[in-house]
């Protein structure tokens, strides 16, 4: 296992880590087309439109769930920073993906992928009282703890909200004007390593691990070459880094403990050399997200798709922010 692994929480993209999706090198943007994207190299994504009845028509393919749910979140959030729409799906796929039987992952993702409206989102994401707290905090700039997010007020208005839970972390106040999303208070030390159910990464004097209980799983420091990560609690030790192949289920060793990951439901295929590899070269997981006509475009799995907006009951895609800076989504 590379040391650049070695923080990878299974594929929590805050951490900017793909450790399931494990694609060696960025793979190239195919550019023949004239810079307009080619309809047969296009999942075009369209989910049941939303009716008066009770019925639930929430997707159940597990990438048109992730695509409906991080939509609706990241198009209630801008303005006010929430996780970028491509690094939400990757974190809500990886957990869906896990078939060791011990998943790990974010519990708010259950309650997203059921919240069809920003009053309910705001819920799950522990922001709702955000809006009161930012009117304490007065003029000026301000992180403060609300309800385990980080919340950024300016002016006593909320500009940004980051749930600290999505990683397994706790938000800290540092000061009466700053907070942050922590593992623990055990920094300065050396990392990466384990204390208890948490993976230590220190960034200076602040804790960028996780809590691995928070996520359901246990801190296992006995991976390859001393590495240590969050893994199933309950998972078979083991060691090496072979993968075996099961039709699209990839099983290997994970900081020690067994695991399993069905590359298919991240839109790739078993490799027995790169876990999950693409299907396809028309576009590399890094490229940005963007707009083409009101859908937003974006890859997966080496293809690129779109989110049909309108399809579920939101705005044509638009530029927007997200905590990694500029985005874009649909509209609320």
């Amino acid at each position: 296992m590379r040391a650049s692994h070695a923080l990878c929480l299974v594929a929590f993209a805050s951490l900017g880590c793909r450790q399931i999706l494990a694609i060696e090198d960025p793979l190239p943007l195919e550019t023949d087309t004239g810079g307009e994207v080619a309809t047969d190299s296009v999942a075009d994504v369209v989910t049941e439109t939303p009716t008066d009845t009770p019925t639930d028509t929430s997707p159940t393919d597990p990438i048109a769930l992730a695509e409906a749910t991080c939509a609706r979140w990241s198009a209630c959030s801008q303005g006010v920073g929430a996780l970028d729409l491509r690094s939400c799906i990757q974190a809500f796929l990886a957990s869906a993906a896990d078939r060791s039987g011990h998943p790990l992952g974010w519990s708010g993702f259950g309650c997203l992928k059921d919240a069809k409206t920003c009053a309910a989102i705001s819920d799950c994401v522990s922001a709702a009282t955000a809006p009161t707290a930012c009117a304490a905090v007065g003029s000026g700039t301000a992180k403060i703890c609300v309800g385990g997010s980080v919340v950024t007020c300016s002016s006593a208005t909320n500009v940004g909200v980051e749930p600290c839970a999505i990683d397994g972390r706790t938000c800290a106040t540092l000061s009466p004007t700053n907070a942050a999303c922590v593992a623990s208070s055990d920094c300065p030390t050396t990392s990466p390593a384990c204390s208890g159910t948490r993976l230590v990464a220190c960034d200076g004097s602040l804790d960028k691990g996780s809590d691995c209980a928070k996520l359901g799983g246990i801190c296992s420091a006995a991976g390859d070459a001393g590495t240590s990560g969050c893994t199933g609690d309950e998972a078979a030790t083991c060691s090496g880094d072979s993968v075996t192949c099961e039709g699209s289920v990839a099983k290997y060793c994970r900081f020690g403990r067994s695991a399993a990951v069905d590359c298919a439901v991240l839109g790739a295929q078993c490799d027995a050399t790169k876990r999950c590899a693409p299907l396809a070269a028309d576009c590399a997981e890094t490229d940005a997200p963007s707009c083409s006509g009101g859908s937003v475009q974006y890859c997966l799995g080496g293809k690129k798709r779109l989110i049909a907006c309108a399809a579920l009951g939101l705005g044509a895609c638009k530029d927007t922010f997200s905590l990694k800076g500029a985005s874009v989504a649909c509209a609320p």
